[in-house]
């Protein structure tokens, strides 16, 4: 469920905000669809046929999903002002990400070491892997995740010391780097920027959506 705290007679109260609540869902199929339609897209051999090109434009179309989860995170994280305690928001991060993560890494482990031997790999490069954030990579995800979550309270604290406006600036310019580096990506430039501060962008720009378009107050910035 997603919620925002409204203050209300010096208390203070969880709303429902349905439309992000509906956009995680889209995005949660979305994701779904990708990794269903890799699976018998990567089987194809006929590049010409029609089904390849329909997988390939479901592809295309769902690729928003992952940005979009990052910008909801982005929305709710950095919107909390008690999030810029550093011990109090990276305990809660511990308990509720790091130690899933870390069950879900034990359990794969095996499947991961069994692979392993089959390849006739080394069996200490799950272990490499992990700690280089390259194993598993369908958690690849969480991984990127991490790296945002350890700049929460710093962001909030540089929100809170500056204007909106130049927060906004910094937000738009910053999802613009965000996209440069899908294209230094592809064409294999010099200048490509880290998994982390790529969808850096997208994290800021959503809490900026979620503060400043959602009160329709953006028009009164430009």
């Amino acid at each position: 469920m997603t919620n925002n705290s409204v203050i209300n007679s010096g208390k203070i109260t969880k709303v429902r905000e349905n439309n992000y609540d509906l956009l995680r869902i889209i995005s949660t199929f979305a994701v779904i669809l990708i990794h269903v339609n890799a699976f018998y897209i990567s089987k194809m051999t006929d590049y010409a046929s029609n089904l390849y090109w329909i997988g390939s434009a479901i592809n295309i179309v769902t690729r928003f999903s992952v940005p979009c989860f990052v910008m909801l995170s982005g929305a709710f994280l950095l919107s909390n002002p008690k999030n810029k305690d550093y011990k109090t928001f990276y305990k809660k991060t511990f308990s509720k990400i790091f130690l899933p993560f870390i069950a879900v890494s034990v359990l794969l482990f095996p499947f991961a070491e069994i692979n392993q031997l089959k390849m006739g790999g080394s069996l200490l490069a799950p272990i490499i892997n992990i700690v280089t954030g390259n194993g598993y990579y369908n958690l690849w995800f969480m991984f990127m995740l991490f790296g945002l979550y350890i700049f929460v309270p710093i962001i909030i604290r540089v929100k809170e010391s500056i204007s909106n406006k130049s927060y906004c600036v910094v937000a738009v310019i910053w999802l613009l780097f965000a996209i440069l580096n899908q294209l230094t990506t592809i064409y294999s430039m010099s200048y490509a920027f880290g998994v982390v501060f790529s969808y850096m962008g997208y994290f800021i720009i959503g809490n900026v959506i979620h503060e400043n378009i959602s009160g329709k107050k953006i028009l009164s910035y430009f």
